[in-house]
């Protein structure tokens, strides 16, 4: 069942339906008695000045539609939501005090309450697509998939031709059957389109019927660099797609340039395809719906997620810092006093991102540099070379997420229970004097070790 299945099924229970339609009514009563009142006393008629004025007023203000909406429907979805309160508000707003169904008299509430369920379905939650927006920058020497596999193409055609026989004829179907050739060549065709079409079919993101889908590269509008571009599409209000939209080209713009950092090959497209399995987790992470007050995994990816998002905004080099170092602290602090957390927050680091023991000396001081000047550039020390120092702060915080993320899948892969991060962080004290990798880190989150080397 996709998501606004599932919005359709709640709102058509008989609890949640009960609740609206006799707070609903009750809005209606209380509307038409504020209405007739002021009618009556002509100084307080610019309060109400229609029946529709008093019922918006009764509605939002003194009906516990949104404490309903809130506590038997929203609690129960995936986020991200398709819908927003403000949709179902306002559709009830429309509906109920529509002439249609009657101004000022009390309408037929179960009626009414099927147009509405009508209403959302059909008018609300549609399959809406946005327009493509900008997620990475393409670097200025690029060359684009589409023509490297032009040139393929064009090498195999040509490759075809050289060995075939000059001084022969070119092969055609005999009695309605294909030549070996020509069969081969199809199937070479076939292929390469299938491959395409499930490019495009297939999206890079996808939760609660929502999907976010590469689209390729294009020109901004008013800039000459490159970028690539993505999508969002499924059933949700116009209000959603306006609000993802905005979030997600924020959070994949952010969540690609961590990958981009400790990927082996640096086109945005080779970058996508590389850490497929991260941007999906950190993106499952930030919609996460907790469930419990405890310490989880999700909790802190979904902060760092979130933090490193406000960083790579931030034109403040010492507020970036400041958020990137907040973000590390997010994956892998612990509830200690400033300095205890700070060797803490090294040390843990330090042996999450460098296997070789000699190496790991140099790794802490690293660290504990990194977090002696976010604090003097936060209480407004000049930073010689903050900018430097603010971009191998960010370099780190990505080794460190992907080390985490890829650890957490490890296990998990494995047949392990979910890690704690009390469990995590046990297991690197445990291994503070000990060589060799953290079982289950990903090759890639040792690509910034060069940092302190």
């Amino acid at each position: 069942m996709d998501g606004a299945e599932k919005i359709l099924k709640i709102l058509k229970g008989d609890e949640v339906r009960e609740k609206l339609i006799a707070t609903l009514s009750d809005a209606n009563t209380s509307a038409t008695v504020y209405f007739e009142h002021f009618a009556e006393n002509p100084e307080y008629t610019s309060m109400f000045e229609s029946w529709d004025d008093a019922w918006g007023y009764c509605l939002l203000e003194r009906s516990d539609v949104p404490d309903i909406l809130a506590n038997h429907v929203f609690k129960e979805l995936m986020q991200p939501h398709l819908v927003t309160p403000d949709d179902l508000c306002n559709l009830f707003y429309e509906l109920f005090g529509s002439e249609l169904y009657g101004v000022g008299p009390t309408p037929e509430f179960d009626d009414v309450y099927w147009a509405f369920l009508c209403a959302l379905k059909n008018q609300v939650l549609t399959c809406r697509c946005s327009a493509p927006f900008p997620v990475a920058e393409i670097p200025p020497d690029s060359i684009s998939p589409e023509y490297l596999q032009g040139l393929l193409d064009m090498a195999k055609m040509l490759s075809k031709e050289g060995e075939s026989d000059p001084g022969k004829p070119p092969t055609k179907s005999i009695n309605g059957k294909q030549t070996e050739d020509q069969t081969e060549q199809e199937q070479g065709n076939a292929e390469v389109s299938s491959s395409k079409k499930q490019e495009v079919e297939q999206p890079l993101w996808e939760r609660n019927g929502i999907r976010l889908v590469v689209v390729g590269r294009r020109h901004p509008v008013g800039v000459g660099t490159e970028h690539l571009y993505a999508k969002v599409e499924g059933r949700m209000s116009s209000t959603v797609l306006h609000s993802l939209e905005l979030e997600l080209a924020r959070l994949v713009s952010s969540i690609l340039k961590s990958a981009g950092f400790l990927a082996d090959e640096k086109e945005p497209e080779s970058v996508v395809r590389e850490h497929a399995r991260f941007i999906r987790t950190c993106l499952d992470a930030y919609y996460t719906t907790a469930r419990s007050t405890r310490d989880t995994f999700e909790r802190r990816i979904r902060n760092a997620v979130s933090l490193l998002a406000e960083s790579d905004g931030q034109a403040n080099h010492a507020v970036g810092l400041a958020l990137s170092v907040a973000a590390m602290e997010a994956l892998l602090g612990e509830r200690r006093t400033n300095d205890v957390l700070s060797a803490r927050l090294a040390t843990n680091v330090a042996v999450l991102l460098e296997p070789e023991l000699s190496a790991r000396g140099r790794a802490e001081s690293f660290v504990k540099d990194i977090y002696d000047k976010r604090s003097r550039a936060l209480h407004g020390e000049q930073i010689e070379g903050d900018k430097t120092i603010r971009d191998n702060a960010r370099r780190m915080v990505a080794a460190v997420l992907l080390a985490v993320i890829s650890r957490r899948d490890f296990m998990i892969r494995g047949g392990f229970d979910p890690e704690t991060p009390d469990g995590l962080l046990r297991e690197l004290r445990g291994a503070q004097y000990q060589g060799g990798p953290t079982v289950g880190v990903e090759r890639a989150a040792y690509n910034v070790r060069d940092l302190w080397r």
